[in-house]
């Protein structure tokens, strides 16, 4: 409510007159203009500045949360990427060093990915965040697989011609790139999936954008809360009939 007490919220005439002021404010008219051309339409002086200033205050909002959804969702694209690295190279260690691969640990780099992105990115959700760390999980996994391939790659390199046909290889040799695309099948089994489908799954529920109760209670049928209270009541207990006895036998 304004200063003078004046109480414009709802009124269908001014909102009518919204997207006009919306234009004009875009186009850089100043407030005093846009209240003089309100009157000339009809309007009290009180009624077109309240309707200026509620824009006004309205398109500066959506401009702050604009400029602030965008670095968050960087830091979230941040995070997400060295919970990604970190997770891979952890989990190519682990391989190397048991010689066993636990597929519990591409789990962990889901998990890692989703909190990774929520705790950058300021606590922000939504579906945005959601992809980012299925994305970035994903690359987590391909990191760690590629790591553990490259160690066994140098490993057999080395067996085959000493330390100098290994040392011919880089990290990102185009040799050990496409030896890992092509062995995609040896590396991926039906097992691998099962712990990657739970990293993506944990990965997009951690950043999830969830209702609050009351909303939810809100959203639900009323038809659900009848059929609960007919539940509550339970079944209807049957007796003797009203003003019967029972009847003497013999």
């Amino acid at each position: 409510m304004p200063a003078d007490g004046f109480n414009t919220s709802g009124d269908p005439k001014l909102e009518a007159y919204r997207p006009v002021v919306v234009a004009e404010v875009k186009k850089g008219h100043d407030s005093s203009t846009i209240v003089g051309m309100l009157m000339q339409q009809g309007l009290s002086r009180a009624q077109a500045s309240y309707l200026v200033d509620s824009v006004q205050a309205e398109l500066l909002q959506k401009s702050s949360n604009v400029s602030a959804a965008a670095p968050s969702l960087l830091l979230a694209a941040v995070g997400g990427a060295l919970a990604a690295v970190l997770g891979g190279v952890v989990w190519a260690l682990v391989t190397i060093v048991t010689k066993m691969e636990l597929g519990i640990l591409a789990w962990g780099i889901g998990f890692a990915c989703g909190f990774g992105v929520l705790l950058f990115g300021r606590g922000r959700k939504g579906k945005p965040c959601q992809v980012l760390a299925v994305v970035c999980a994903a690359l987590g996994i391909v990191i760690g697989k590629y790591g553990t391939f490259y160690y066994f790659f140098m490993e057999g390199a080395r067996g085959q011609g000493g330390e100098a046909l290994a040392d011919s290889f880089g990290l990102f040799s185009p040799e050990i790139l496409q030896a890992f695309v092509g062995s995609v099948g040896d590396w991926i089994s039906g097992y691998d999936l099962l712990w990657i489908g739970l990293a993506v799954v944990s990965a997009w529920g951690i950043p999830r954008e969830r209702k609050p109760v009351e909303a939810q209670i809100k959203d639900a049928p009323p038809q659900a809360f009848s059929d609960q209270g007919q539940h509550d009541q339970g079944p209807e207990k049957s007796g003797p009939p009203k003003g019967g006895g029972s009847t003497p036998l013999g």
